[in-house]
This record gives C-alpha cells, structure tokens and sequence, in this order.
C-alpha cells in the first residue's frame, strides 16, 4: 500500500538516486542542492514499504503584485520510479501536498515543465499557463546596424540579488524563489557568468555561459534598444558568434512568445496581469 508524507532524512540516499535515474544529473550537482537547498519540510514523498516510488519537492517562492507579496510554491523536481509509472501515483502525491501547504497559508503553485508536451498533462490537474518567454538564437551581426560602444563587464554573483530585485521591480507581477542564494551557488557551480551592460540605451544585466560554439544567455535583463546596439559586443565579449538568449515579451516585441510557466491557485485568485516575468533558473 502507498503510504503518502513528507520526507525525512532516511529518505535522502533514495531520493538522491531517483532524482538521478529521472533526470540524468551527475551526482555532484545532485549533492549542491541537498546540501544547500533541500529540507525536508519541502520535499513530499509517495512511499511503497520503505521504497520512495514518488517525490515531489515544493519550494517557497513569492508573487510580487505591484505592492502585494503573496505566498505560494514552486512545485519541482517531480520524479516517479519507473517501476511505479501510470499508476496515478503523481497526481495523488501533488493532492497530498497541495493540502498540506494550503495549511501553510500558500495561495499558489507554479511549476515548469520540461516540455509543450506537459502543459497538457498538468492542465487536467488545474494548472493553467501563467507567463511566457521566448528562446531565441541570434547571430552577432543581427543588429550590426544599431551597434554603439558598450561597457561590459563581469560582475560578482553576489551583486545579483539587488540587480535582480530592481530588474523585478519594473513588471506589474513576478514570481521568484525566496532562497535566494542558492540560486547564486548553482549558478557558480555551473560556471555561469555574470555581466554587467552599459551605452548610451541604459544599463542592465546578462546571467550567461558558454557551451561548445554558442553562449547561452540564462536571463536578460535588458531593454530592447540596449539589447540590439551591445550584442554585437556582447558576443565579442563572450568570443562567440552565436548567443541564445531567453527573453521576455517586453525586452523584444517582435518576437512571438512561448509558454514558460503554469499557476494553480488554492485560495483567493487573482485577476492576472499582461505584465509578468518570472524566470526561475531552477527549471
């Protein structure tokens, strides 16, 4: 019989071992975030006579409403043994959980899932998608014409927080992750880099990392025209000629955007705005 719970600390190894037969990650990453992230208290568990067939973790994370913070989580790494798949497990794991945060005054869930093909699926549990972003690739040349001197300089993670918490400002609404300074270990432990960007269109941010021919921009927090008169510098800076960049709606208007993340409200539903951002770095 499936025993349903939170998690406790004779669950880690196993819960260890799932994440990494569901997701592929290596062993050492899979330790940085037990180490610096994990509690138990957030992780809820699906359990067949001591074997962790299910988990789910729920992170606080915070809706920022113009001046309104609301409380709520972030459903992630879900995983499911294999052995224990098509079973409806997930779905009454998730009520479980859902119930048991409700308790704790959250209002919300939101998640993001791993491929279009998962909006579907989590649609029939009452999610619907909430924010958007675009993954686009861009050749350093594509704005040559709007080119102007740019400062670009790597920064120390740790100025994040305060430039991102500026950069949140400017939307309506946004969701983020309250620890906050995991965000910035992983982000080190990954090798990402991050930049400052300054001319004569405003300043801003890029949080990015170099993978084979490409650099990959994680977040970009920069206008429109800030973005086309530095990417030609910015790829000089990166020493590549292809950047793939994750962007908001506001930062390019013309480009089409794509379901980013889903909301499951539990209590009090908001009305939504056209003005969201979020961006977890944890997806």
């Amino acid at each position: 019989m499936i025993e349903y719970r939170k998690a406790n600390s004779n669950d880690i190894p196993q819960l260890k071992n799932l994440w990494q037969e569901c997701f592929g990650d290596e062993m050492e990453y899979i330790n940085l975030y037990f180490d610096n992230m994990y509690k138990n208290e957030y992780c809820y568990v699906a359990v067949d006579e001591k074997k962790v067939a299910s988990m789910q973790m729920f992170l606080p994370a915070t809706m920022k409403k113009k001046d309104k913070l609301i409380n709520g989580r972030y459903v992630y790494a879900v995983a499911t043994n294999p052995k224990f798949r098509c079973k409806g497990i997930m779905r009454k794991l998730e009520n479980f959980a859902m119930e048991d945060v409700k308790k704790q005054d959250a209002q919300f869930l939101t998640l993001v899932p791993a491929s279009q093909s998962l909006f579907n699926l989590y649609s029939q549990i009452g999610y619907k998608t909430y924010s958007y972003l675009k993954t686009v690739t861009l050749k350093k040349d594509k704005f040559k014409d709007c080119s102007v001197k740019t400062k670009i300089e790597q920064i120390p993670m740790d100025s994040l927080s305060d430039l991102r918490d500026k950069f949140l400002s400017e939307f309506e609404e946004s969701i983020y992750i309250n620890e906050k300074a995991y965000i910035s270990k992983e982000l080190l432990f990954l090798g990402v880099k991050l930049y400052s960007v300054c001319n004569e269109n405003g300043k801003g941010y890029i949080i990015c990392f170099n993978d084979k021919e490409k650099a990959f921009v994680k977040e970009c927090a920069l206008s429109e025209n800030l973005l086309k008169s530095s990417l030609e510098d910015i790829c000089k800076t990166l020493k590549t000629d292809n950047i793939v960049l994750k962007l908001s709606q506001k930062t390019v208007k013309g480009f089409n955007k794509t379901p980013y993340s889903m909301i499951k409200w539990l209590k009090n539903h908001e009305s939504e705005s056209l003005d969201i951002y979020q961006n977890l770095m944890l997806d």
